[in-house]
């Protein structure tokens, strides 16, 4: 399982200080010593800690201890609503052995909200637990899907005000 993710709020004009930066060096750099620093002090993040891994694989249906993927292994498991971006977000910005950047546009924010409200505590622990047992995952099913759902609420209420507020999401992952 990867390291901490992280769910940034950006304006239009971050968006595009973020997106004129040139490479992951370049990009990560930026983000962390700029957009981070900045965004923490104005509580337009949302954190999931390591549990974007398990959210992600549940509503995309890939292994959690697997690599990064944006296409599900298990179609079955897969949830094909807007939800699947929650984490990766519909776009890549950059990509590389030490992490990972995600884009969720303005444009796409509310649709995921939606599809995201739709989804209850109690069915994304489920969901979880179902895909943990499937991909045979390190550790203990049911304690995977407790912790999962521990952040879910504070994603999808990011998700729903951010919709409200018609700005943009940026997920980070650094591995």
């Amino acid at each position: 399982m990867g390291q901490l993710g992280l769910h940034l709020r950006l304006t239009d004009s971050e968006l595009a200080a973020a997106a004129a930066h040139v490479g992951y060096d370049s990009i990560i750099d930026y983000i962390i010593n700029e957009v981070e620093e900045a965004k923490f002090a104005s509580g337009d993040v949302a954190q999931t800690d390591k549990s974007w891994a398990y959210i992600h694989s549940a509503l995309l249906g890939i292994d959690p201890d697997g690599p990064l993927d944006l296409e599900p292994q298990d179609a079955s498991l897969a949830d094909t609503s807007n939800a699947r971006y929650v984490i990766m977000g519909r776009e890549v910005l950059e990509s590389d052995d030490n992490g990972y950047v995600g884009l969720t546009r303005a444009l796409d924010v509310p649709a995921v909200a939606a599809a995201l409200a739709d989804i209850s505590v109690e069915d994304l622990a489920a969901r979880v637990a179902r895909t943990h047992r499937r991909f045979e995952a390190m550790g203990d099913a049911e304690e995977a899907a407790e912790y999962a759902a521990s952040w879910f609420e504070g994603l999808v209420a990011f998700y729903v005000s951010t919709a409200q507020r018609n700005e943009h999401v940026l997920f980070t992952v650094y591995f």
